[in-house]
């Protein structure tokens, strides 16, 4: 791709892409390459929002926001692997919040787990890595997702 090309790319996206691709140079490299998403294909970042859709209503700050977008992370990475699996994993997720919150968080994670499951079970790609949060009003997130096996 000529380098007009690349500048007229890098110029379409989103403010909230940018910033997580910065992020993620920073954490893993510069060598680290991004992909769009083909077109053919539906973006992460939409599978991840309908995902989330029916427990956005309540939401009232870009902090619960993000919060909410973080358990969604954490309950579409623990369901692309082996059912198995599940129950360490939700109570390992758990373990990093207050011990009163932790019966109600892994509730939660588990009705994220079955939905995702339910809705996207060909989706087996895992993220990395998001970012959310209101754009001219509106709800944007990027999100950054790898192969499962390649990932760090």
């Amino acid at each position: 791709m000529n380098p007009a090309k690349k500048r007229q790319r890098r110029r379409k996206r989103s403010g909230l892409m940018e910033l997580l691709e910065n992020e993620l140079h920073q954490r893993l490299g510069e060598r680290t390459r991004f992909i769009d998403t083909p077109k053919h294909q539906p973006k992460m970042s939409e599978l991840l929002k309908e995902l989330m859709l029916p427990h956005l209503e309540d939401i009232e700050d870009e902090e619960e926001l993000e919060m909410l977008f973080t358990f969604g992370v954490m309950a579409w990475n623990i369901a692309i692997l082996p059912v198995e699996k599940h129950p360490q994993l939700l109570a390992e997720a758990a373990e990093i919040f207050p011990a009163e919150d932790r019966q109600d968080i892994q509730g939660f994670l588990q009705v994220l787990i079955r939905d995702k499951i339910e809705l996207f079970p060909e989706y087996t790609l895992s993220i990395v890595d998001f970012k959310v949060g209101k754009v001219k009003g509106e709800m944007k997130i990027s999100v950054a997702s790898l192969p499962l096996k390649k990932m760090p």
